[in-house]
C-alpha cells in the first residue's frame, strides 16, 4: 500500500481486552514494536488531558488535576505509557494523540461534567490548552469534528450529556453548524494552531532518538506548569522553539533561554503571525499555552532535564489529523 500511497496511516483501538487465547500476539498497544508501521489510540492521553472517560467527574491536566507534570512529559514527547499495557510507546509514529472522538463525552461536555462551577469562559480556555498540547505533542493529532467549535451532545431532557450516543439519531450526532458563528474564536484557535504546527518540522519528528535528543523539559516551573525547548535539529526547522502549558488559574511568569523569543501563540490567539516579542522571561495566563520561536540562533535553556529515550522506531512522518473517526473502546 505504501509504495503507492506513502501518505496512507494504518491506526485504530489497540486496547487489551483479553479476548484471545493465550499465546496468540494480537495488534494491541503492548505489541506496538512489533507492528511499527501501525498506531494505535493514546488513551494515556486522553485520560491525562481530561481525566478518565470512566469517571465523568474526575478532572485532567487541563482542568485542574495536580501532579500530572510527567504523564504530560512523556505525552508531549510522543513516548507515553500505554495506559492498557503499561509498556512505553516506541515511536511517535505509533501514537494518535487525541482528547475526544465520536465514543464517550465530547471534549466541551466532559469539561462541563468534571468542572461544574467552572465559567463558560473557563471552559473554554480548558478546550483551547487541549488542543494546544495535542497539536504541539510528537505524534499523529486527531480532532473529532466539531470539536473545533466546542461540539455538544445534550440529552433532550436536559438531564445531562450523551456518552454513548452511536444509536441516538441525527437530533444527537449531527453537527450544529449554527453554532459555529457563537464559537468562531475557538475555531479560528483551532486553525491557527493546525497552521503553526504544519510550518515546524520540530512538532513532527519521526523518530524517537530523534525527540530524546532535541526535547528538552524544563525544570524549576510553577506546580503543575509544564515547558519545553525543541531544538532547531534541522535545515527545514532553523529556529528553537519554546512550549509552555498553564493549567492553573493563576498566571505564571517562566524563565527564557537567552536571546529574543518572538510569541506565536498566547491565551486567545494562534498562528503564523508574531504577536509580540521577549526576552528574559515571560508571563503565561492562567489555563493557557504560549508557543514562542527564537528570533536569533539557538541557545541553551536554564535548568533543563532531558527526556526519556524510547525504544526505537521508524522514520516515516507521519500524517497531521486523520480525516475519518475510529471507533474508541466502550464506555
Amino acid at each position: 500500500v505504501w509504495s503507492d500511497h506513502p501518505d496512507v496511516v494504518f491506526y485504530g483501538e489497540g486496547w487489551d481486552m483479553n479476548s484471545y487465547d493465550t499465546g496468540v500476539s494480537m495488534t494491541i498497544q503492548k505489541n506496538a514494536s512489533e507492528v511499527p508501521g501501525f498506531a494505535f489510540f493514546n488513551d494515556t492521553f486522553r485520560d491525562s488531558i481530561k481525566g478518565s472517560v470512566f469517571d465523568n467527574t474526575t478532572p485532567g491536566y487541563v482542568s485542574g488535576l495536580e501532579g500530572l507534570e510527567e504523564k504530560i512529559e512523556q505525552c508531549f514527547a510522543g513516548a507515553a505509557v500505554w495506559g492498557s499495557a503499561q509498556t512505553v510507546c516506541p515511536t511517535p509514529l505509533q501514537t494518535v494523540n487525541y482528547n475526544s472522538c465520536h465514543d464517550n463525552n465530547t471534549l466541551y461536555d466532559r469539561l462541563k461534567l468534571s468542572c461544574p462551577d467552572a465559567t463558560e469562559e473557563e471552559i473554554v480556555a480548558m478546550n483551547n490548552l487541549a488542543t494546544a498540547i495535542n497539536l504541539t505533542s510528537q505524534g499523529i493529532p486527531f480532532i473529532h469534528a466539531g470539536e473545533e467549535f466546542l461540539r455538544s451532545k445534550p440529552l433532550a431532557d436536559g438531564s445531562g450529556y450523551d456518552h454513548n450516543s452511536y444509536s441516538s439519531g441525527d437530533a444527537i450526532n449531527s453537527i450544529k453548524w449554527d453554532t459555529l458563528a457563537a464559537n468562531i474564536d475557538t475555531y479560528e484557535y483551532y486553525k491557527g494552531l493546525i497552521e503553526f504546527r504544519k510550518a515546524h518540522a520540530a512538532l513532527r519528528m519521526t523518530d524517537a532518538a530523534e525527540v530524546a535528543k532535541n526535547i528538552t523539559a524544563i525544570d524549576g516551573l510553577d506546580k503543575n506548569v509544564t515547558a519545553f525547548k525543541i531544538n532547531a535539529s534541522n535545515a527545514e526547522e532553523a529556529n528553537a522553539l519554546f512550549v509552555i502549558f498553564n493549567p492553573n488559574a493563576e498566571e505564571t511568569k517562566v524563565a527564557l533561554p537567552s536571546g529574543e523569543w518572538d510569541i506565536y501563540v498566547n491565551a486567545e490567539n494562534a498562528g503564523t503571525e508574531v504577536l509580540g516579542t521577549v526576552a528574559g522571561s515571560v508571563t503565561v495566563d492562567g489555563i493557557s499555552a504560549m508557543i514562542l520561536v527564537s528570533a536569533e540562533e539557538p541557545n541553551e535553556a536554564p535548568s533543563e532535564k532531558p527526556s526519556e529515550e524510547p525504544s526505537e522506531a521508524p522514520s516515516e512522518e507521519p500524517s497531521e489529523a486523520p480525516s475519518e473517526e475510529p471507533s474508541e473502546e466502550p464506555s
